[in-house]
């Protein structure tokens, strides 16, 4: 992450000391350098794979909801759409022979 400076509404924001069982985020001297030094050191970066997909998926869900234009439930565990069989074709394309993935 890149903390070099914050910009926020009210600026008041700025002073506001949190709790100390409140969620605090690490801070790291920039997610490139994060990323190399845990490659090496095998810990867990600022920025996981894990939080981001979980990011991506929403902005996904989020897409095929308004290129649909209907309201669609989705499964985190399943990671799938339910009782929308064209939203879940949506989530998937075929592959270019010959790519392709195991089932």
């Amino acid at each position: 992450m890149y903390y070099a400076s914050m910009d926020c509404q009210p600026q008041s924001l700025r002073d506001v000391k949190l709790a100390a069982d409140a969620i605090h985020l690490p801070v790291s001297a920039g997610q490139e350098r994060n990323f190399i030094r845990c490659v090496r050191t095998r810990e867990t970066p600022v920025s996981n794979i894990d939080d981001a997909v979980h990011s991506d998926i929403i902005s996904h869900v989020c897409e095929l909801a308004v290129r649909l234009g209907r309201k669609l439930v989705w499964d985190p565990i399943e990671e799938k759409f339910l009782g929308d069989a064209e939203a879940l074709r949506m989530t998937h394309r075929a592959h270019r022979h010959p790519w392709y993935l195991q089932p």
